[in-house]
């Protein structure tokens, strides 16, 4: 803590706490630079998160386009028993479906039970869930109802529960899955046996069930209503049996104009982040910005590099070719009209522009958001780790000027007070031989 120096003055007249106030001042200037220099150093660091960040939403939308492709594919019309819904690595098409049978879940039920609390006998309940074998041990005394937490406890894929109609109750247990192994036996599902399996005299009340959806006559058996691996790109959801209808896919200009508006909105928030960093005005304090940064100049150039790529040798090659514009400024925007006839001329193109394995939008992108944000030797992830280090190196050196700062005034206070003491004595000696001198004179 710095001294003080609290009399300042007293002997000489001299304001002298003010005096060194002043002089520590423009001491501490040099702290007051480096503390500038930092908070420019940790907008810098700010700054660069910010467009790492922006590069990560990017690479996740290229990434999306990827995987499940770009084409907006719709269901026209609606489906009686069954619903349909289409994600864009579907295909345009005409199909004959129909619900042949319903997916069920296996259920079996005790016999009933009378009394508010019917006790039950010790043993064990073994039960066999799609060949997973559980035993459940069961104590004498126990009510249904601490048999079906046993059960719930213990016996993971059932559900257990106790139904009452008001006259007997009834210990009921359902297998929490449709269906059964494909190829298999229903009985398989849900088996119940053991030593206490006797005194509930359980019956199958619901027999497991596979459902089968025949797409254009031919048969798929599913264990669930729902099913995703019939259809590329199709989720079917089969709720009553019917006659066979017909399910048309068709392409969807607009659902794949929104698909694509994914991927330029993301890469239009990176473009602009960097272009604020690189096109700073004269006015503006630049120590705070990345202006003139090699990797935000080498990054921006990647990126317009990126829309005028050519993949593959079909008719869509390029952004343009979907009707991807660049404007003056660099970012991006869609063309529908554009977009409409090149699903027209080549709709598996249009998909192949983003997802082609090696060459695609999606892995370009990808690779080049990686060469800047790798957590080990990305170009942006290196810059600010060099930034952070002289962050470090700048706290360290405003601690010692702080530290020199204090010894400074801790001088200065020292001086002033030897002064004032000396200067104190000389007015006490002045004074002494003063009084001496008009003593003499009487």
């Amino acid at each position: 803590m710095a001294a003080t120096f609290s009399a300042g003055g007293l002997a000489s007249g001299l304001d002298t706490n003010t005096l060194i106030d002043a002089l520590v001042k423009v001491r501490a200037l040099s702290v007051d630079r480096l503390k500038i220099k930092q908070g420019a150093y940790t907008t810098q660091v700010s700054v660069m998160g910010d467009v790492v960040a922006r590069l990560g939403g990017l690479k996740t939308a290229a990434a999306g386009l990827g995987t499940g492709g770009v084409l907006g594919v719709t269901v026209q019309g609606s489906l009686t028993g069954l619903s349909a819904t289409s994600s864009s690595a579907a295909q345009a098409g005409s199909y004959a479906v129909q619900v042949t049978a319903l997916a069920a879940a296996a259920k079996q039920r005790s016999a009933g039970f009378t009394g508010a609390s019917p006790p039950v006998t010790a043993g064990s309940l073994d039960f066999s869930v799609n060949g997973t074998a559980t035993s459940v041990a069961l104590t004498a005394g126990m009510s249904l109802s601490d048999v079906a937490s046993a059960i719930n406890s213990n016996v993971s894929g059932v559900s257990a529960t106790v139904l009452s109609d008001g006259t007997a109750s009834y210990l009921s247990v359902t297998n929490r899955d449709t269906g059964f192994a494909i190829g298999g036996s229903p009985s398989t599902a849900l088996q119940i046996s053991g030593s206490a399996a006797g005194q509930f005299g359980f019956t199958e009340k619901v027999p497991a069930a596979n459902a089968h959806l025949t797409v254009d006559g031919l048969d798929f058996e599913r264990k669930s209503n729902t099913m995703t691996d019939v259809l590329p790109g199709v989720t079917f959801t089969a709720s009553a049996l019917g006659a066979s209808q017909d399910l048309v896919l068709s392409n969807d200009t607009a659902g794949t104009s929104k698909n694509i508006q994914g991927f330029i909105e993301a890469y239009n928030l990176v473009l602009k982040s960097v272009q604020k960093q690189l096109s700073v005005s004269s006015g503006t304090d630049r120590s705070g910005t990345l202006a003139g940064d090699a990797g935000l100049r080498n990054l921006q150039s990647a990126l317009q590099g990126l829309t005028s790529k050519v993949v593959g040798a079909g008719n869509v090659r390029t952004l343009a070719d979907v009707g991807v514009k660049t404007a003056r400024d660099g970012s991006l925007s869609i063309d529908s009209s554009v977009l409409e006839k090149a699903i027209a001329r080549d709709p598996g193109g249009v998909n192949a522009l983003f997802n082609t394995a090696t060459t695609g939008i999606s892995t370009l992108t990808t690779s080049l958001v990686d060469g800047y944000t790798n957590t080990t030797d990305g170009v942006l992830t290196v810059r600010t780790k060099g930034i952070q280090g002289q962050l470090s190196r700048l706290a360290g050196d405003i601690t010692k000027e702080q530290a020199a700062v204090e010894r400074y005034r801790d001088l200065l206070v020292a001086q002033f007070t030897a002064m004032e003491t000396v200067v104190g004595g000389l007015k006490a000696t002045g004074n002494y031989l003063t009084m001496q001198e008009n003593v003499n004179k009487k």
